[in-house]
């Protein structure tokens, strides 16, 4: 069992400050690419210390999980402003036209590659194509991102499956789709912003690599028998949770892979995340010992 890390990371305050030095002109491109450079090679380095894996980059480029992919695929736009689900950030809506083409250039620079799943991506976008036709031409692009990147890992995000103010409701064929993706790219799916109970039932049937689950906004679940991330930390919230409680909750499931938050830490300042990221660690020293 490792701590891993399942989105974006909050920036700190000197990188918001530069990239807003950036945007008024008060900084060069370079001055922002070393910031950059500078808050992944610490990232990366604390995932080192307490033993994450697989790492990744903190997305600290990523505006939100879906702008970079809608700059290099020709086919996508960012559009307007848009809440994201029941937070206090906002995302660019994708607008997607049926045609679509990966041009290169995602920015990468760690083991796990983190994308939006199929279903999420569909909910949360505008989509010029029927919903099939883009399940199918989402998963040809992801691909060739993966074969572009030779990432170690891969993980697809779900929170539109179950999160729990949801106007829209998926159905077998969505399940069948978010299977299909996780199986052809040998990625786990991470569920979240929600009770995951009845996708977790859902995606175990249909044989997904590993499966995460949101043990902060969950329901109790019967154990399935199958690989699994446990975000077992909250996300959002600075609340520090009590390590015997985590310990517990961990033990309660056979085939756990990983522990995580529930969510990104984005929604987190910075060192509150560093100090989740040390009680997942403890969390894993103490069942070791």
């Amino acid at each position: 069992m490792e701590p891993t890390l399942v989105g974006i990371h909050p920036r700190p305050e000197w990188l918001v400050r530069l990239t807003r030095d950036y945007d008024r002109g008060r900084a060069t491109a370079q001055e922002l690419e070393d910031g950059f450079m500078k808050v992944e090679d610490e990232l990366k380095s604390l995932q080192a210390r307490w033993n994450f894996k697989p790492t990744i980059d903190g997305l600290f480029r990523w505006q939100d999980i879906f702008r970079p992919i809608t700059e290099v695929v020709d086919g996508m736009e960012a559009g307007p402003l848009t809440r994201f689900f029941d937070n206090n950030t906002f995302y660019r809506k994708p607008i997607i036209r049926e045609k679509i083409k990966y041009l290169g250039g995602l920015p990468f620079s760690g083991e796990k590659l983190i994308l939006p799943g199929p279903y999420t991506f569909y909910v949360m976008s505008e989509v010029k194509s029927g919903k099939v036709i883009f399940y199918q031409k989402l998963l040809s692009i992801y691909k060739e991102i993966i074969a572009d990147l030779r990432p170690n890992a891969v993980q697809i995000n779900e929170p539109a499956l179950v999160y729990r103010y949801r106007k829209w409701e998926p159905n077998k064929e969505d399940y069948d789709w978010v299977a299909e993706f996780a199986r052809e790219l040998n990625a786990s799916v991470h569920l979240y912003f929600g009770d995951p109970s009845e996708a977790y039932v859902f995606l175990a049937e249909r044989e997904v690599p590993e499966i995460g689950l949101d043990l902060v906004e969950g329901l109790p679940m019967d154990d399935l028998g199958v690989p699994l991330t446990l975000g077992i930390v909250n996300g959002r919230n600075t609340y520090m949770e009590d390590l015997n409680r985590l310990v517990r909750m961990t033990t309660s499931f056979q085939e756990v892979r990983h522990i995580s938050s529930n969510c990104d830490l984005e929604f987190l300042p910075y060192e509150y995340a560093k100090r989740k990221m040390i009680l997942l660690h403890a969390v894993v020293e103490v069942l070791s010992s």
